[in-house]
């Protein structure tokens, strides 16, 4: 915890994973490398809770390198302890 704020950190790095299929691999007989992270913020002011997210993912394959980044943001009100609107 940052104070009033939380931060969220994860991080994935899958190497050769066409070969975990237990099949033909996925790209023309090649394995595939993937990395991601992910960084995200969570607030609770009140009865609301504000949450924000930014998501980097790369493949690593013998064809391509294709990126990808998405970014999330959401809101929930607490109507009780165990129930919340988003």
């Amino acid at each position: 915890n940052f104070g009033p704020a939380s931060l969220l950190l994860a991080y994935q790095d899958t190497s050769d994973f066409g070969s975990q299929t237990g099949g033909e691999t996925i790209v023309g007989g090649d394995t595939v490398d993937h990395d991601a992270l992910t960084v995200g913020v969570l607030v609770p002011m009140g009865k609301f809770e504000f949450r924000a997210q930014y998501t980097r993912s790369e493949l690593d394959t013998a064809i391509a390198e294709p990126k990808q980044s998405k970014y999330g943001a959401s809101v929930r009100y607490s109507l009780s302890k165990r129930t919340q609107l988003y």
